[in-house]
């Protein structure tokens, strides 16, 4: 647990509801902490297999950008995507000091991520679990 960042758990999911009805996507919860580093809350937000794609595509995106954009000299980057579920995700890097912030809403529920490194790779594995879920 890092109070300042706190630490999420992120989970691959498959929901058959019968009648050939299923449903994958990702769950993504976030522990927060105080600043005494005790257990405060956790926010919790599930992503469509459709959005989770999408989201996939455009952290890559925005990594390429950020990179791109440092190169040149720029010092932000900014992207804010809608979906019509309701999802709403912010991506936003800066240079200096070098971090990237990723917060995501639906439902009411936000969730932020610091290191957008870190959530980029959690949600590649993701992608690949999905697509291994829908071969079995």
């Amino acid at each position: 647990p890092n109070p300042k960042q706190g630490s999420f758990n992120a989970n691959a999911y498959k929901i058959d509801y019968g009648d050939n009805i299923i449903e994958f996507g990702l769950r993504i919860e976030k522990i927060n902490y105080t600043v005494d580093g005790l257990y405060r809350d956790s926010d919790v937000i599930y992503i469509s297999e459709n959005e989770l794609f999408d989201l996939y595509e455009k952290i890559g995106d925005m990594m390429i950008k950020q990179n791109g954009d440092f190169k040149l000299g720029a010092n932000q980057s900014f992207r804010d995507y809608q979906y019509p579920s309701g999802l709403s995700i912010y991506l936003r890097s800066t240079k200096k000091p070098p971090w990237s912030t990723v917060s995501i809403s639906k439902n009411k529920q936000n969730l932020n991520v610091r290191n957008m490194g870190e959530l980029a790779q959690v949600i590649k594995k993701a992608v690949d679990k999905v697509k291994e879920l829908k071969i079995n």
